[in-house]
């Protein structure tokens, strides 16, 4: 019987709204041959594509013991998706593609391929042994070097991400495959008004920028009256920010992307946050590259980055030019900051212009060739 399907593992799948979902949805959606892959995933979404299978994580409907339960039910996962790999039929799998920000698909593709003697294809969105410690870090780094001698071959989100598996595993090429967007750009270009400012931030807020995020917004408000919008799935952590002003901290939610980009218009200044502090690694704060960035760079708004110095997220804003940068936690340089973008228009224009030059690097386009090498 002819290998014709190759086997996508991901923790995320197409309906997920975070940056691994999106990302995969995005190249899914404009390079995934119908019937030339499976994807197995958990979603409690049983209605996605044929093409998909969905493993419903019992463990996220708790608010206590998730990370426990998810340990204990481990293995009845690992059980479902082998079982499902059988009713796909191995001789027609031609290879494994596991994307990784969770170690669970992870070992399950390094499982399968092991069992099977498959090809296997690895994509890091995220470091995995770098951001655990302890015993945790014990394990995680013999799992790691022992799926990365195996791996064909090895694909990472970012330069980052290439630089840091380069230099830790020299005998293993990386290949970069970047975030892919097909973003409309904004024709709409702000009106910069400091006296009613409305700033923007996207995506979920986590342990990889709540630091970030809950200090620019303090310090916004001690310096401007404005408004503050957030867009994206966010309700757990809504009560966060209870001190503040609901009619000046908004909410918005997950919007259908008609009102989203409707109401990105009405936003005068982009912010990303990341980092200063929080539970993750130093390198895992280091290497990440927010995915939110991604579609910014093409919604013809300023965008300003509040991040620690020396993160990678920040040597990109530097080497392209697109944004402004504040690396401290200093309200007077957010505030010299802001001035520098409501009053230097040509400044402005051009870091508008540089913005989505650099969009390109992460247009289907430009990406598509590589996710079809890891999907093919």
């Amino acid at each position: 019987m002819k290998r014709d399907i190759t086997l996508i593992l991901s923790w995320r799948l197409i309906d997920s709204q975070c940056g691994t979902g999106v990302t995969l949805n995005n190249y899914i959606k404009n390079y995934g041959k119908k019937n030339s892959y499976k994807l197995i995933g958990d979603s409690h979404n049983q209605n996605l594509d044929t093409n998909i299978i969905a493993i419903k994580d019992h463990s996220s409907q708790l608010k206590k013991g998730r990370r426990f339960a998810r340990f204990l039910l481990y293995p009845l996962k690992v059980l479902r998706v082998l079982a499902e790999v059988r009713k796909i039929g191995i001789k027609k799998i031609r290879k494994v593609s596991v994307i990784y920000p969770n170690y669970e698909y992870l070992f399950i593709g390094y499982l399968i391929s092991f069992i099977y003697k498959k090809p296997l294809d690895i994509w890091f969105h995220n470091t995995y042994a770098d951001n655990t410690s302890g015993i945790n870090n014990f394990f995680a780094s013999k799992i790691e070097s022992i799926i990365v001698k195996k791996t064909n071959k090895f694909y990472v989100l970012t330069d980052a991400l290439k630089d840091h598996y380069d230099h830790k595993y020299p005998f293993k090429e990386t290949i970069i495959l970047r975030h892919g967007f097909n973003t409309p750009l904004l024709a709409d270009k702000s009106d910069l008004k400091k006296d009613s400012l409305c700033f923007g931030i996207t995506g979920t807020i986590n342990a990889s920028n709540f630091d970030a995020t809950s200090t620019i917004i303090e310090f916004l408000f001690e310096i401007y009256d404005c408004k503050i919008k957030i867009f994206g799935k966010n309700e757990n952590i809504v009560s966060n920010f209870k001190k503040f002003d609901k009619e000046k901290l908004i909410f918005e939610g997950f919007l259908e992307e008609n009102d989203f980009y409707s109401k990105i218009k009405k936003i005068d200044i982009l912010l990303l946050c990341h980092g200063f502090q929080g539970t993750l690694s130093e390198v895992e704060y280091r290497t990440i590259f927010p995915t939110r960035l991604v579609p910014y760079l093409n919604f013809n708004k300023p965008i300003l980055l509040f991040s620690k110095k020396g993160f990678y997220i920040n040597k990109f804003f530097h080497d392209n030019n697109f944004g402004w940068v504040v690396d401290e936690k200093d309200k007077q340089l957010l505030e010299k900051n802001i001035n520098d973008i409501c009053n230097s228009e040509n400044q402005l224009d051009e870091k508008l212009k540089n913005a989505k030059k650099t969009y390109q690097l992460f247009s289907l386009d430009s990406n598509g060739k590589i996710f079809r090498d890891f999907v093919s």
